[in-house]
């Protein structure tokens, strides 16, 4: 009889111990994403409530925003991400912005999959297309922030004192995560694009530009300026494409990565001379191709990519692409003695070598396995400037001819075997004219196309991003809930057994 009653008590204490963990766990329910449906060519009537479903569709992304923060306003919502799926037509830019959109996950997409009928029109806009700027320092948000823009075509953006997307978090110290993404975008026939981001850094802050193309568009100086980001260009074009100034300007704290992008009929400098058309402490190009427009009227005598000292710790590298028809120098590196670069397997080619190819000070860099197609090399011209700096040469096409024209200053040359400039020397320039071999690059003209899926805001609010884990909190158990039931449950068992 005692057996019997101490496996029922056995029994009763497992299955209230079950159920304290099983209503504890369900204490934060999870939220459920809201997908609201926009249409411009509708006037749909309403109050505040609109876009549950097609034919109830919000008239503009201003109004479906506004009905979020309404349904975010319920405890049971507050962590819930938005879905704004917008049908075909034309959005201006003045009535269909996001403003203030820190701390939330949203994500615009095509109401047609894969839809290219899309178009935001910037015509007469008055203020920030995307704006994350920080209002209110008192009232900062406690979660991170998403932006997925998909399949959207941009155009019309000409206003000089408006950008396509802008956010200032980085002042406040809040450590505060922020994610930005154009996902198969298109922006083109615009005057003046410009994204303004600045964040804490780089492993907190991102934007990333994946199978976006840039059209007949033109970028006003600085017009991607992001302090303390990691910036990627993947898969990306920009075709018949003019800079002002440089395309990646110099500014602290900020990683660049373009990978298997194209540039083509790009000028640059356009109203601001001399400027390298990247300018960073820390980038990374790989299989990308560059084909430059150069105005002989307005001779660059920057160098085309320089690297300059940053507080990142990891070299940069520069591998496998195609450079043709640049101004100036072609490299520039500047105090990257800490953690140095890498330039290898790359085809750089130009009409003739009229100015200095690369230049160090107070640098270290591996230059290796690289062709350089010049028709000529001009009389006079110094193909190595160098003060300062250890530089390591190997097999490269015209290894030779860079060791008969350095200006050495304190530098020590390595050509494989052979160190040439081990202390201060001076060079007498020559007088002969250089042809070296022209090898005619085959630049892939496609990007290629990824094979597998990302997938961006899922029925759970779990977000999938390129390279990075999910930082949104889970449901978690109270822990003082749990020790609550469980006394309760050490009360029962006491009283059952003292009958």
């Amino acid at each position: 009889m005692l057996s019997r009653k101490f496996n029922f008590i056995l029994l009763l204490v497992f299955v209230l111990f079950v159920s304290a963990i099983k209503s504890s766990s369900n204490l934060e329910a999870t939220p459920t994403d809201l997908t609201l449906y926009v249409n411009s060519n509708k006037n749909n009537q309403y109050t505040s409530e609109c876009g549950l479903s097609y034919e109830n569709s919000c008239n503009n992304i201003v109004d479906a925003v506004k009905y979020f923060h309404e349904y975010i306003s319920k405890p049971e919502n507050q962590n819930s991400a938005l879905i704004l799926l917008l049908d075909d037509g034309t959005y201006l830019g003045k009535d269909n912005y996001l403003d203030s959109g820190l701390g939330y996950n949203i994500k615009l997409s095509p109401y047609i999959k894969d839809s290219k009928k899309v178009v935001i029109d910037g015509t007469g806009i008055n203020l920030n297309l995307f704006d994350y700027d920080i209002k209110d320092v008192n009232v900062l948000p406690t979660t991170d922030t998403y932006l997925y823009v998909n399949y959207i075509t941009f155009i019309n953006f000409d206003s000089p004192d408006y950008k396509i997307l802008t956010s200032i978090t980085g002042e406040n110290n809040n450590n505060m995560k922020t994610f930005f993404e154009f996902n198969r975008c298109l922006f083109e026939n615009s005057k003046k694009v410009r994204f303004s981001v600045y964040g804490q850094s780089t492993d907190l802050n991102r934007l990333n530009f994946i199978e976006t193309n840039f059209k007949n568009v033109n970028f006003p100086e600085n017009s991607f300026s992001t302090p303390y980001y990691s910036t990627y260009y993947s898969l990306s074009s920009f075709d018949d494409v003019s800079f002002e100034g440089s395309f990646i300007s110099y500014e602290e704290g900020n990683k660049f990565f373009i990978a298997r992008s194209i540039f083509t009929k790009v000028s640059y400098g356009t109203q601001i001379q001399n400027s390298p058309f990247i300018h960073s402490g820390k980038f990374d190009i790989n299989k990308s191709s560059f084909n430059i427009i150069s105005d002989p009227k307005t001779p660059n005598t920057s160098y085309f990519l320089k690297i300059s000292k940053s507080i990142i710790s990891t070299p940069t590298s520069i591998k496998d692409n195609i450079f043709e028809n640049y101004n100036g120098g072609f490299i520039e590196f500047d105090n990257v003695d800490n953690v140095g670069a890498s330039v290898s397997l790359n085809t750089i080619s130009k009409t003739n070598a009229d100015s200095t190819i690369i230049k160090s000070s107070n640098s270290k860099a591996r230059i290796s396995s690289n062709t350089f197609n010049y028709n000529n090399i001009l009389n006079g011209v110094q193909l190595i400037d160098c003060t300062g700096s250890s530089l390591e040469f190997a097999n490269n096409n015209i290894d030779e001819i860079f060791q008969s024209k350095p200006i050495c200053n304190d530098c020590k040359f390595t050509f494989g075997t052979t160190t040439i400039c081990p202390i201060q020397t001076s060079t007498t320039p020559t007088t002969s004219t250089t042809s070296t071999p022209s090898t005619t690059p085959t630049p892939s003209t496609t990007p290629t196309t990824p094979t597998t899926s990302t997938s961006y805001i899922s029925t759970t609010s779990s977000i999938t991003t390129t390279g990075d884990d999910d930082d949104r909190p889970n449901s978690s158990i109270d822990s003082k809930s749990v020790s609550y039931q469980l006394l309760i449950i050490i009360l029962i068992v006491i009283s059952l057994l003292n009958h």
